[in-house]
C-alpha cells in the first residue's frame, strides 16, 4: 500500500479499521459544513461499512487494494434533506439538488455511457489515461479562466 509521510502527517489508503473514525468525521458538522452538511451526515459506523467496499485493482503487474465508497440514493436523500430549508437556493432546487442540472446529467449520461464503455474496452490503457489527462487539463484551464 502506498503511503505518503510528511512530518506528523500520513496519507494512506483507508482500511476497515478506519470506519469508526471516518463515520465520526462524517457526522461532525464542523468537518462536513464545507460540503453543505452543517449537521453532519447522520450515518453510523455500520451503515458506513455497508456502503464501503475494498476492491482489488490490477495496476500494471501488481494488485492494489482500493477503498471505494458506494454513493447512491442515500446521498441524494441527504442532499435534499439537508438543503430543504437552506436560504438563497436557485429556483427549481429540491434541497441542494438543482433539478435542471440533475436532468441534464441524466440525459447526457444515458447517451454517452455506452460510448464510454465501448471506448474503455477498445482503447489501450495508456491512450485512455492520456485522453483523461487532457480532459482534466482542459477543465482545469477553463475553471482558472472563469475564476479570473
Amino acid at each position: 500500500m502506498t503511503k505518503i509521510q510528511y512530518e506528523n502527517l500520513t496519507i494512506r489508503q483507508a482500511e476497515v479499521a478506519d470506519a469508526k473514525q471516518l463515520a465520526a468525521w462524517w457526522n461532525d458538522g464542523a468537518v462536513m459544513a464545507h460540503a453543505g452538511f452543517p449537521n453532519g451526515l447522520g450515518t453510523t459506523e455500520g451503515a458506513f461499512l455497508h456502503r464501503c467496499t475494498f476492491e482489488n485493482w490490477e495496476i500494471g503487474s501488481r494488485i492494489e487494494k482500493h477503498f471505494v465508497y458506494n454513493y447512491g440514493a442515500e446521498t441524494m436523500q441527504l442532499l435534499r434533506e439537508n438543503g430543504w430549508n437552506a436560504a438563497n437556493l436557485p429556483p427549481y432546487s429540491f434541497g441542494y439538488i438543482y433539478l435542471p442540472s440533475l436532468f441534464g446529467i441524466v440525459v447526457v449520461s444515458m447517451f454517452t455511457a455506452p460510448l464510454g464503455a465501448r471506448l474503455a474496452q477498445t482503447l489501450p490503457v495508456p491512450k485512455l489515461k492520456k485522453c483523461f489527462a487532457l480532459l482534466l487539463i482542459v477543465v482545469g484551464i477553463r475553471m482558472l479562466l472563469k475564476a479570473l
